[in-house]
Parts: structure tokens; sequence; C-alpha cells
């Protein structure tokens, strides 16, 4: 896991697009970290990479998945916060959504269902400040691994 260090709202966002700029399609985002921290934020930094306007983006925790349109990819917007067991139709529909390349799958609270996921690209978020979030990232896969060095690399540049 890389510690990135600890960002400011503008700063947490302009990763989130460098992360967004190298994925191909067909990748699994989990965004882990305490309530507030950031991770629907995260997703909002996402988007204009995505062609989603990110005013678009809403936690989805009461619908459990956002879908958006983009023009790069269909981005699934997960959130299983509010689930206490695994909910078998939702992970059924996403096993079916995971094998569309043309998609990108975002997981908030990735841990309540911790089994479920293959090879992923985690990003966790904690705070630092009020106004800063602490930011992690890891890869789980050889795919996700080379996405993490070249965000690292050009983050640092």
């Amino acid at each position: 896991m890389y510690k990135i260090g600890c960002l400011l709202e503008a700063e947490l966002k302009r990763f989130a697009k460098l992360v967004a700029f190298h994925l191909t399609g067909g990748e699994v985002l989990l965004l882990s970290g305490p309530i507030g921290s950031g991770k629907t934020t995260f997703v909002k930094g996402m988007a204009p990479e995505f062609g989603i306007e990110p005013s678009q983006i809403h936690s989805p925790s009461f619908a459990l998945m956002n879908t958006y349109i983009g023009k790069k990819f269909v981005v699934y917007h997960v959130d299983l916060y509010r689930m206490d067991e695994p909910d078998m139709n939702l992970l059924m529909e996403l096993e079916e959504i995971l094998e569309d390349d043309k998609s990108v799958v975002i997981v908030e609270w990735p841990e309540r269902s911790a089994s479920f996921w293959g090879d992923f690209l985690e990003v966790h978020l904690e705070y630092c400040s009020y106004s800063a979030r602490k930011l992690f990232i890891r890869a789980r896969g050889d795919r996700y691994q080379r996405v993490v060095s070249e965000v690292i690399r050009r983050w640092h540049h």
C-alpha cells in the first residue's frame, strides 16, 4: 500500500482524475474509509475523465448502485454501506457487469462483501484534518499494479 499523503479536496479530485485517466475498462476500484472521508468526492473527481458531469454523481447509499453513462465507459457506482449481509442479486449483477470491458465498477464500503472481489485497485481515505484526507492506494493483481505504478510516478512529477 502506498501512502500518497494528506490532500485537500482539490488535490484529492486531481489525484482521482489521474487514477481515472489510467483506467482502460473492465476495472474494479474499491473505495474504503470512514463515513465522510471523501469516497464520493473521489468519484466526483474521476467523473470528468469519464465524460461525466461531477454534479451528476451522488452517493448511492439508498439505491445501492447508480449507473452513469460516460463518453469513455459506463460507470457503476456501488455503495454497500447499508448491506448487512451479501445481497446475492446485486452480487450476481456485479459479476455480469465485471465481464464488460466498457465499464468501470467503483465500490464504496467493499469490506461488506470482502470475499467477493478478485483483483482490484483500492483507495483508502482517512481524516488527517477537517479539510484534508490521508490517501492510500494499493493494487491486487498485475494489471492494477501497473496502474498504481504509473499513477504514483505521474503524481510525484
